[in-house]
Parts: structure tokens; C-alpha cells; sequence
């Protein structure tokens, strides 16, 4: 049996039985290796729908469910009850019950699941609040073109994310009137944005943010180089778990060879308008910053890679999300800390387990293969990362992008 064209997608299904007034019903489908673990992806879609990812993102919740689902089985048929006091990050979801099985291409399993949450809702689904804090700055100044005042750069860039996550239809963007200075320390930032309502927090430390221009001639043709680079340190506090879901640094030293075409189309000359830098460079930089951090939010995950098959890695995002070329890297939580000293948790994650290339993509999932690393380090607890893209056709050399 063939997959229906929107399998990945949450599939939403609202009704309130008579005897369940304040209890919210929704359907998903998941996809997974076997049929445990296709139940329970679509119980965290689900979840995430209902609750919004900043829960869902508490790694017991994901531990609970899965002993949950082992426990209880995966089998058509009648609800499977949750204890409350047995599984107490599953206190909003009282029961489940699969509703379809079927295998469909790549032997992968698809389930059809309802899930019950016995909380009253305003609404039937929830995102999760993001609030983007006015990153820190190093320098009074970043060259942009022109000298840019720092604060400007980073009202700039904290609008241009602002933008893209409001347009990612996941996250529910907190704006705000003025940009009250963030406390220094994550505790801090964690209060503050918890008072104004906000689920997750960005912040960040711009440290290097520039595009400047150099003349240079070669075999007696006179060019324009432009050297981009952005390198921004940054971490996702969530603040309904209290925790530092990721601390990274974004570095972006070779933006592609389609900057030049960017600045044609919109006829901006860089030498000459160096003012207009930003109206190319910001939403570019924020456009790559804020796909981090929904890579972070809503991860990709090996659906299977159990045979000896290297080209045979299934992917659990498909068209509009992944695409051929696109270089994977595999990483996966090794450990939750807890710093006693500011009360936060804070994920340790593996370095690169594996690198994955990717060779197709269908509606709902996509195939890759291993390109280094050892295929048996991928499992069901394994997430993905987009290292590279393929460039086009027109590659820049070293990072640089010259015209004549």
C-alpha cells in the first residue's frame, strides 16, 4: 500500500465526547522502523501540536512515552490508559489508542494514532513562544558596507529573525514595544522572558558581522571582491523546562556565489551604495541563524538504517525541508547536567557521530548515504543536522565572490 501524499503531516481531528467535556481528541500519523516506534512519533506530533515544542522537548517526556508505548503495546485497538503518577512529564495526555497500521515503501511503518489530553483548551493547538532577546555586541561598530553602529545591527538582525520564525507557521513570535537590555546570566534571561510569556529565548553575542569591498586587479582586469563573514555565538533557553536546549556558535565565513546575483537583482551596487549592504546581508544571516535553531526545535530523525545497506539511510523529512545533495551531519544527546550553581539544565550532545549525504527525496521522507562514520551509531535516538547545501552551478572560490 502506497503512502497518502501528506503522511508526515499532523493530521488533526478535534471532538469532545460527552463524558469527556474538558478532554481535547486529536489524530497524527507517524512514521518509524516498526510499529512501536511509528506510534510513537505520532504521539510527540501530537504533543507537540497540543502542548507546543518548548514540553515536548523535555527529553524525559520522549523517555516516558516511548516506555509508555512499549509498554502498553502498539496494536489496533482499545485505549491505553496513562497513570499519571507513573509518567509524570505524560500528566496532560490521559490515553491513546491506534486507530491504523499499514507498511508502505522502504518497508517503513506508518500508525494512525488518537490521543487523549485531559486538559481544557481555549484552542485545539498550541505553538510555542519565541522570544528573541536584542543580542550582546563586541564593537561599537561592524563594517557592513559602511561603519554601522552596533545598535543597529542588532535591531536589524533581531527583526530579520523575528521575521523568519513568524513564517515558519511552528513558532508564535513575541514581540515587544522597546528592547529592555537581557540579563547577563541564563537564569536571568530565563525569568525575564518567562514573565513576558515567552516559552523558548534566543540570545546571542554578535561578535563578527561584516561584508567589505576590496579592488584588486588580475591579468590587467580590475575586480570587486566582497568578503562576507558573520559569526554569532548563541544559546535556546527554554524556559518551561528551565534548560539550555543548545549553546553553538553560527559562523557563516562563506555566504554562496548567489550573494553577487542577490545584490544584481535588487541593482545594488556595493561599492558604490554601501548603505544598502544590509538590506541583502541581514535577512540572509538570519534566514541561516533561525534554521539552526528549528533544526534544534523540530529535528530530523534516522527513521532506519538498521541493514548493511549504505545507501539505504531513511530520513524523517521530505520535500520542503531536505533536498538532494543536502550534507547531514548525525549527533545525539548524550547526557542532561544539572548546574546546581544556576539551577538550569543543560544538554550535552555528541560531536558528529556520522555524516549523511542525501540521494532522494519523496513527499514525506527522504533516502541518504553514509558518507563517513559508522552506520551502526544511527538508530531511532539519532538527529540531523544540514551541514551543507549544494552550491550552484557557479561556485565561489575560497569564500570570496568577485565580479569584474
Amino acid at each position: 500500500m502506497s503512502f497518502p501524499r501528506l503522511l508526515g503531516a499532523l493530521a488533526l481531528m478535534i471532538s469532545l465526547p460527552a463524558a469527556a467535556a474538558q478532554s481535547l481528541n486529536l489524530t497524527a500519523t507517524g512514521l518509524g522502523q516498526d510499529a512501536e516506534q511509528a506510534t510513537l512519533r505520532a504521539l510527540e506530533e501530537a504533543a507537540t501540536e497540543a502542548l507546543g515544542v518548548a514540553t515536548t522537548l523535555d527529553p524525559a517526556f520522549t523517555r516516558e512515552a516511548g516506555e509508555w508505548v512499549q509498554e502498553h503495546g502498539a496494536q489496533t485497538g482499545s485505549w491505553s490508559n496513562n497513570p499519571d503518577d507513573q509518567w509524570a512529564a505524560l500528566k496532560p495526555l490521559s490515553a491513546f489508542r491506534v486507530l491504523e497500521q499499514e507498511t508502505g515503501s522502504d518497508q517503513l511503518h506508518r500508525a494512525r494514532v488518537e490521543i487523549r489530553f485531559q486538559a481544557e483548551r481555549e484552542s485545539p493547538t498550541r505553538s510555542s513562544t519565541i522570544l528573541v532577546a536584542p543580542f550582546q555586541t563586541q564593537s561599537g561598530q561592524y563594517p557592513v558596507g559602511s561603519q554601522v553602529p552596533a545598535q543597529e545591527v542588532r535591531d536589524q538582525l533581531k527583526r530579520h529573525l523575528e521575521t523568519q520564525f513568524a513564517q515558519s507557521g511552528q513558532l508564535s513570535v513575541l514581540g515587544e514595544a522597546s528592547n529592555p537590555a537581557m540579563p547577563p546570566a541564563p537564569t536571568g534571561q530565563i525569568k525575564r522572558a518567562r514573565e513576558r510569556g515567552a516559552d523558548l529565548v534566543l540570545v546571542g553575542t554578535i561578535k563578527t558581522f561584516a561584508l567589505t569591498t576590496h579592488d584588486k586587479e588580475y591579468m590587467g582586469k580590475e575586480f570587486n571582491t566582497l568578503q562576507p563573514r558573520a559569526v554569532i555565538d548563541y544559546q535556546i533557553l527554554n524556559t518551561v523546562t528551565r534548560e539550555v536546549v543548545r549553546a553553538g556558535t553560527f559562523s557563516d565565513r562563506k555566504l554562496p556565489k548567489s550573494l553577487k546575483q542577490a545584490f544584481d537583482e535588487d541593482k545594488i551596487d556595493p561599492r558604490k551604495e554601501p548603505g544598502r549592504v544590509g538590506e541583502i546581508l541581514y535577512p540572509r544571516v538570519a534566514r541561516a541563524l533561525s534554521s539552526e535553531v528549528m533544526e534544534t526545535l523540530f529535528p530530523l530523525r534516522v527513521l532506519a538504517a538498521q541493514d548493511k545497506d549504505k545507501d539505504k539511510i531513511l530520513i524523517s523529512a521530505g520535500q520542503g525541508r531536505l533536498r538532494e545533495g543536502d550534507l547531514l551531519s548525525a549527533h545525539r544527546i548524550e547526557r542532561q547536567v544539572r548546574d546546581s550553581s544556576i539551577d538550569l539544565g543543560i544538554r550535552m550532545e555528541s560531536a558528529s557521530l556520522a555524516t549523511v549525504s542525501v540521494t532522494e527525496v519523496n513527499t514525506d521522507y527522504a533516502r541518504g548515504r553514509l558518507m563517513t562514520g559508522d552506520k551502526d551509531e544511527l538508530d531511532q535516538g539519532t538527529f540531523l543536522r544540514i551541514q551543507a547545501r549544494p552550491e550552484s552551478p557557479a561556485r565561489e572560490q575560497e569564500g570570496r565572490i568577485t565580479a569584474p
